[in-house]
Parts: structure tokens; sequence; C-alpha cells
């Protein structure tokens, strides 16, 4: 069994409670559940066979500011085709315009750091389909969460993502 570890920031502690989700799916224990405001050094990734990345989308379809500090040190480390998978929380409604815009930083982030992206979804019955979001595939490259207005519906795609991860888990 490969080793996963989950790797998220948050302010509002939705992000947390999705990455307990992911975490309780994927029976990954809650020593491998990383807050970003808790790591003293970012090589702990280097200890996963598979690294999920979690944020909230902030503003106009930012990433939470962890994030952006995170990724300039990633930039120094050597993943060496390491597995990361991506998941992020959007408002659907009242930021239609950026919803979920995080998603598509941390899948260009990552992309620049030599890595294998897994977790590619299908449009899980969001209203809002903008291609700038989309992988090459024509799927959002990870999970996309909106427990503002839809989250009667989490649970079922958090399933379904995870049932796609398990492969390498």
């Amino acid at each position: 069994m490969n080793k996963t570890g989950i790797f998220y920031a948050t302010i509002s502690r939705n992000t947390k409670k999705i990455a307990t989700m992911i975490a309780i799916e994927l029976d990954i224990p809650e020593l491998h559940i990383h807050n970003l405001l808790d790591i003293e050094d970012i090589k702990i990734m280097n200890n996963y066979d598979l690294v999920i990345c979690g944020t909230p989308t902030y503003g106009k379809g930012d990433v939470h500011y962890l994030w952006r500090e995170i990724f300039q040190e990633m930039q120094e480390l050597n993943f060496n085709q390491k597995r990361f998978a991506i998941f992020c929380l959007g408002d659907e409604v009242y930021h239609k315009e950026t919803f979920a815009g995080s998603l598509r930083i941390m899948y260009s982030s990552l992309n620049e750091l030599n890595i294998i992206l897994v977790g590619e979804c299908d449009h899980l019955e969001y209203e809002t389909y903008n291609s700038d979001y989309y992988s090459q595939e024509g799927k959002y490259p990870g999970l996309i969460v909106d427990e503002v207005n839809q989250s009667d519906k989490t649970l079922g795609r958090i399933a379904i993502w995870c049932k796609l991860l398990m492969q390498y888990t």
C-alpha cells in the first residue's frame, strides 16, 4: 500500500473538513493530514507516494496565500514524477465568474514541478462551465466542492473522486 498525505490551507475550516472527509474515504490516518500553517519543512511531501493538496478559493479565484509561499519552496525540491491530486472549494452562485479559480492556479503551479497529476474529474453536475479550468483532456484537474450551495452533493463527489484515487493509494 502506498503512503498518502493530505496538505491543505484554510481560514474558515471548510477545507479542513473536506480534507478530513477525503482522509476517511481513503482510510488515511489523521497523522498524515497536514495544515500548511503547521508545516515546518515542505520536504515532508517527499515522504508520500501520493500528495493530495487542498485550498479554498479566495477573492477573484485565488488560492490560499500559504500555497503561494509553498509553491515557491516547492520549486527548490525534486519531486521526480511524484503523484499529486488537487481539491478546492468554491462558491458557484456568489462567485460564478471565478468559481473554483484556485483549481486552475493549483493545476498550473503543480504542473511546473515535474509531477504526475492524478484525480481528474468529470463535470460532476456543476452549472458553471469555464474551459479555463479544465485540463487538456477536458476534465477538471481535480475535485471541486461547493460547501456553500451544494453541501448535499459533497459526500457523493468525494466518493467518486476518491474511487479514482484509490488506484494510487
